[in-house]
């Protein structure tokens, strides 16, 4: 519904609403506007005498001079509590006596003082003849109202305490006496003939079908906008409306009839109740409205307080029926909106029309609730003016209040829409900006590691080592900047999978195992045996969480150690895995922990200096945990360490799913012109010699075409085994050309020939794009060569005549650059490395026979662990298969003495390795 069809909307069903409730309080009869219907206010000319003991009768009383009488003194009769007693007289005059009719005495809007109060009026009046049989001295007669928690056969609706004067023409006395016993009242008093009661009544029945009609209607369209948006604003306008209808429900008069109830304690309670549910829901409805929880905190806990103060005073009412309370309950609920103004001014920024509308109501309802309370107090008359004020005002309030929230609703969505269109160009610019930036460090990157193969001399090998390292820092930055931008956009999505949460933590210590001990730290990874093998979820994902909170623990830590700790986590419910990193760094203090979670976010100023960092890292670490099913836990003490807790929802996966080990990468070939034929459509002509340059170091047959045209024809020519397409290229795009590739748009084209997309957008679509058009694979560049390598033997035709396998490496044999390449480490740190490594393995080997011989099984596996997370450190793959089928049968809990064979394998594995392998940076090129 647009905004302009809303306000047409509402105002149509307003006066439907009105018109519809006017017609079912139909008057009693048709308004009269002779000059016979009039009415007279008598408390100017009323006299009152003041009977303590409460002992004289009207016979007494009617015979005192005029002078013991003592004038009311305005418009209103007051008694306040504690008065015995009180006689008013109530002079007519001639006009008055020659009346023609019957004629009431209304004591018109009385304010009680008190819910169980015993209010009893008696009017006496002066008859011609003496009347026998009612128990009233002769020559008076007596009409007596008596309100004791029930109303007598004279309250009429909507005219409370009225008294029927029915005199024969000529026959009216000269004056009216009314006693009033009670524990107080206040009313004006009213003469009015027949004809001015019917329009009196009449007059009310219009105003209250008026008033009804807009509230109900107000009512139901809030509760449907509140069930259609689930806006809180919403809630509580209803919820305000319902308390305002039941409350003026009671003071007119239909709660009784409605309840088939004669009681008025009960309507006093119910009345008391919904006024301090008013004051509460005014509260609530200016909190959610000004979202003053975020904007004026101030305000935020006044109003709070000042709705639960009127709440409670309306339970007080309620269940105590003291006037005390009620007073305190009335003055509050009139201070509602003056602090809800008070609010809106603190909170006027970007309010535009709906403010304006919102600050109205409030404006309109405190002059119609001051007008009430003034009346009700006694500070202005007790007239159906000031009340039917209160009552209207309250009713325009409720309207201007449907009219701010419709408007407000109108402008969140505006913004919302704008906001929206504001992401979509944020994420078109980021993923823009990405593909520009991917682009050049595809080149920068590839051809840096190309260079750094080449057998450099040692200035440049560091020359060109600054270089990747720059360029991996400056694609980790663009790539947590990308993965910020889809978690706020909340496209961020995981991709899940099978596989083996033992290797991945092997794997990813074995990175910081290393820069742990270049610092001079101890690192340890301890896995729980009851941790699961093989699990589903998102690896990669996973890995990167661990990865930045294993990173961060090495960097803030200057000496001791760090250690990851993995085990089943059942308290935080089934199938959840806790990572905890232990560290002995800096610390974190508490007031600072809270703001390492937010975007940008860092302990402080200085951290960012000394270490450096975006301070999004951990950011999308929380995000990341969060969408796998956990989150991060951080336990710091500034000086002694910190304890980073990650959990995850791991359920079980399937060991049959894990696709297997890639082929460890070396800087031989892999491949050979026979075995493997690749075509590179690129329009980028470095991307172009990049990509030549390393498939043809790795024995490809590589060649290079800038456009899906000219691939077409090549592919039309010549055989190839597999084509790596650039995505976007101008003309045919990569999609468009793999579409036409597999729909046979040109002859002598292979239509099933594997088709490998290579992109530098980071759009999370990208790859699915890729694939509907049926691209075999896809690859994001800055392109990965080696790990490319391992991806494209499976298009090799190993099975071709003279084959070169040269990438096939035997059992024993340390695969020094694949080791090195993994750990990111140069050929002179890996030199330094590799001896620490062999000696820990010899070590951990010592320690393990002794555990083998001793029985102590829980020992046996810590050691077989470490040895095959050691020996996959260093390439070692016989070793570390070795130690891996051994710790897998100790974690089965097989008896050691059925695993003196697997033993035995792993010693003969390890003793290959005692003969010292010499240096790789005298026996292998440079990577």
């Amino acid at each position: 519904m647009t905004h302009h069809a809303l306000r047409l909307a509402l105002t149509l069903v307003l006066v439907c609403g009105m018109a519809a409730t006017v017609l079912c309080f139909p008057p009693d009869s048709p308004a009269d506007t002779t000059p016979d219907a009039c009415e007279t206010d008598l408390a100017a000319t009323a006299m009152v005498l003041t009977d303590p003991d409460g002992v004289m009768d009207i016979v007494r009383v009617a015979a005192l001079p005029p002078e013991a009488f003592s004038p009311v003194g305005g418009t209103t009769v007051t008694f306040d509590p504690g008065t015995a007693a009180a006689w008013i007289k109530i002079p007519l005059d001639g006009t008055l006596r020659r009346s023609v009719g019957t004629t009431y005495l209304s004591l018109g809007w009385p304010r009680l003082w008190d819910a169980d109060a015993i209010v009893e009026l008696t009017l006496f009046h002066r008859t011609a003849m003496p009347s026998s049989g009612d128990g009233d001295p002769a020559g008076w007669r007596s009409l007596r109202l008596v309100k004791d928690g029930r109303l007598g056969p004279e309250y009429a609706f909507a005219t409370p305490f009225s008294f029927a004067l029915d005199f024969p023409p000529g026959q009216w006395p000269a004056a009216l006496f009314l006693r009033v016993q009670g524990d107080g009242l206040r009313f004006p008093l009213v003469l009015r003939s027949h004809e001015s009661m019917t329009a009196h009544q009449q007059s009310s029945m219009v105003f209250f079908g008026i008033y009804y009609g807009i509230v109900f209607t107000l009512v139901i369209l809030n509760l449907s906008m509140l069930v259609t948006l689930r806006e809180s604003g919403y809630l509580w306008l209803t919820a305000y409306s319902l308390a305002e209808l039941g409350f003026f429900v009671s003071a007119n008069g239909f709660l009784l009839d409605i309840l088939g109830s004669r009681s008025l304690a009960v309507s006093w309670a119910w009345g008391s109740g919904m006024l301090g549910l008013v004051g509460l829901t005014t509260a609530m409805l200016a909190r959610a409205f000004l979202k003053t929880r975020e904007r004026s905190r101030r305000f935020d806990a006044t109003l709070l307080a000042h709705g639960s103060l009127c709440a409670v005073c309306g339970l007080g009412a309620m269940f105590f029926s003291s006037h005390s309370v009620a007073d305190l309950e009335a003055a509050l609920v009139t201070l509602g909106p003056f602090l809800a103004l008070g609010a809106t001014y603190a909170c006027r920024r970007r309010g535009g029309k709906a403010m304006v509308f919102f600050s109205l109501a409030w404006v309109v309802w405190a002059v119609g609730g001051a007008v009430g309370l003034a009346s009700y107090l006694g500070l202005l008359p007790a007239s159906a003016v000031a009340f039917h004020a209160f009552q209207a005002t309250s009713a325009l309030a409720a309207l201007l209040l449907t009219i701010a929230m419709a408007e407000r609703v109108y402008m969140l969505r505006r913004e919302r829409e704008v906001a929206e269109a504001g992401s979509q160009a944020k994420s078109r610019f980021l993923a823009r900006t990405s593909h520009e930036l991917r682009t050049p460090l595809n080149a920068i990157l590839g051809l840096a590691d190309y260079l750094l193969g080449s057998r450099p001399t040692p200035d440049v090998r560091e020359g060109l080592g600054t270089i990747r390292d720059s360029g991996r820092h400056l694609l980790a930055v663009i790539n947590d900047i990308l993965d910020i931008s889809s978690i706020e956009a909340e496209k961020f999505t995981l991709d899940e999978g099978d596989f083996d949460l033992t290797r991945l933590i092997a794997t990813t210590g074995a990175i910081f195992e290393t820069n742990a001990r270049q610092k001079g730290l101890a690192f340890g990874v301890d896995i729980d045996p009851a941790t699961p093998r093989v699990v589903r979820g998102d690896s990669r994902r996973l890995r990167q969480v661990l990865i930045n909170l294993l990173g961060n623990a090495v960097k803030f830590t200057p000496s001791g150690e760090v250690r990851l700790a993995v085990a089943p986590d059942p308290s935080a419910g089934p199938d959840m895995v806790a990572f905890a990193i232990h560290d002995t760094g800096i610390g974190i203090s508490p007031e600072k922990r809270g703001r390492i979670f937010t975007e940008y976010g860092q302990a402080d100023a200085d951290i960012g200096r000394r270490f450096g960092g975006t301070g999004l890292g951990l950011c999308i670490a929380a995000h990341l945990a969060h969408c796998m099913g956990g989150g991060i836990r951080a336990d710091s003490r500034p000086g002694q360490g910190s304890v980073f807790t990650l959990t995850a929802h791991l359920p079980p996966g399937e060991e049959a799913a894990i696709p297997p080990d890639p082929a460890p990468d070396d800087e031989s070939p892999v491949f050979s012109e026979k075995t493997l034929r690749v075509l590179v459509v690129d329009d980028d002509p470095l991307n172009c010699k990049v990509s030549l340059l390393h498939l043809t170091r790795l024995g490809a047959f590589a060649r290079a075409v800038s456009s899906g045209e000219k691939a077409l024809a090549l592919l039309s020519r010549e055989p190839f085994d597999v084509v790596l397409l650039d995505v976007e290229m101008p003309g045919t795009s990569g999609p468009e050309l793999a579409r036409t590739i597999r729909q046979g748009g040109r002859p002598g084209c292979p239509r099933d020939i594997p088709l490998v997309a290579m992109t530098a957008h980071s759009r999370p679509d990208a790859e699915r794009i890729s694939r509907e058009a049926g691209m075999d694979g896809f690859v994001l560049k800055p392109v990965n060569f080696y790990e490319l390598a391992g991806f494209l033997r499976r298009f090799a035709r190993e099975d071709a005549p003279g084959a070169d396998n040269r990438g096939t490496v035997q059992d024993g044999v340390l695969l020094h650059e694949a080791a090195r390449r993994r750990l990111g480490l140069s050929r002179d740190d890996y030199d330094i490395v590799l001896p620490i490594c062999l000696r820990e393995l010899q070590a951990s080997a010592t320690r393990l026979r002794e555990c083998m011989t001793a029985g102590d099984a829980p020992a046996a596996f810590r050691c077989v662990h470490n040895i095959k997370s050691t020996a996959a450190t260093i390439g070692a793959m016989a070793c570390s298969r070795a130690a891996a089928r051994l710790e897998t049968a100790l974690r089965s809990q097989t008896p050691l003495a059925e695993l003196a064979g697997m033993a035995a394998e792993l010693e003969h594995a390890l003793a290959g390795l005692a003969d010292g392998p010499s240096p790789i940076a005298a026996t292998a090129p440079e990577a």
